[in-house]
């Protein structure tokens, strides 16, 4: 997907580059959905209890890793995290929290909705791909 330059430079304002150390838990079930990012490097393990009740082989249910969408959907609906985070590397991400989400959608609906679109469209991809 290819945006319009000003389209980029205008959702720029939004994020914030942060980094994780290796080890470090971004969520756990029941968290508000404060927070979603784009993953620029490393890799995040989604943790499912239920794997350790039924014996399976890792406690992870999905991988993550560069290039990623993470959290964007409860984001949007406001929905609480329903599984635990874990950076199984160093990372670094481009965040975006609710307060900046909200900010956009009040002040600059074009590019909310442009975010929105391509957030989708990521979303989709992982499912169906």
């Amino acid at each position: 997907l290819q945006l319009p330059t000003v389209t980029v430079d205008g959702l720029q304002q939004f994020f914030q580059f942060q980094r994780a150390k290796k080890g470090t838990v971004l969520w756990t079930v029941g968290d508000e959905s404060d927070f979603a990012f784009l993953l620029v490097s490393g890799h995040i393990g989604v943790v499912d209890d239920f794997c350790r009740l039924v014996d399976a082989p890792s406690d992870f249910v999905e991988t993550c890793v560069r290039g990623h969408w993470v959290g964007e959907l409860n984001l949007f609906t406001g929905e609480s995290r329903k599984n635990k985070l874990l950076a199984t590397e160093d990372l670094s991400m481009w965040t975006i929290t609710k307060t900046s989400l909200d900010s956009m959608q009040q002040n600059a609906i074009n590019l909310a909705f442009a975010f929105q679109s391509l957030a989708l469209r990521f979303a989709a991809h992982r499912m169906y791909l």
